[in-house]
């Protein structure tokens, strides 16, 4: 399903094609992180990732990509809404989780961070069923994917093509709440 829907993602939108790529090389290689850095990864990378003190957010990368379980803090990497029963209502949002995937049911309208009221961008030009929810009180944002305008999506994929709008949110002087697989 995910490696599906990254090859779907890659087609669709040539600007996200080498983190598609990237990303697909990594599901094809569980447990060899360096085979699909190897592969697919950028330049940097494949150099930093055979350092024995790669850079911090090198390490981060590797952390996560070869996440094994265990103890951690949720903290939410994106947004989304389930596919609702009613065609006039909106789905319920839910948080996943950047670590394990797990997710939970929360607020539709308030930040994860401070719990204030959250304001929606999208360009719906460009992606029909996402958007950004951002908090202007603590200047954080989370990609949000809606289920019930793309059946099809993957959540944890297709943000990881949401990159135009982590650009606009970055020039909006916002802060993602939790940087994705890719570091964005």
């Amino acid at each position: 399903m995910k490696r599906r829907r990254a090859l779907q993602l890659r087609e669709r939108y040539p600007f996200a094609a080498p983190v598609m790529t990237f990303y697909v090389a990594l599901l094809d290689s569980p447990g060899d992180v360096v085979a699909a850095v190897d592969e697919a990864g950028p330049a940097y990378l494949r150099e930093a990732v055979r350092r024995p003190d790669p850079p911090e957010p090198v390490a981060r990368f590797l952390e996560r990509a070869t996440w094994p379980g265990g103890e951690h803090e949720c903290v939410p990497l994106l947004s989304f809404r389930a596919a609702p029963d009613e065609p006039l209502v909106a789905g319920r949002r839910r948080l996943m989780c950047a670590w394990c995937k797990r997710t939970w049911a929360f607020s539709a309208s308030a930040c994860p961070v401070c719990g204030e009221k959250t304001t929606s961008y999208a360009d719906r030009d460009v992606f029909a069923h996402m958007t950004i929810e951002a908090c202007r009180p603590c200047s954080r944002y989370l990609i949000e994917v809606d289920l019930g305008r793309d059946r099809q999506a993957v959540p944890e994929v297709d943000e990881l093509a949401a990159l135009p709008l982590d650009l606009y949110a970055a020039e909006q002087g916002l802060t993602k709440i939790t940087p994705n697989l890719m570091g964005v």
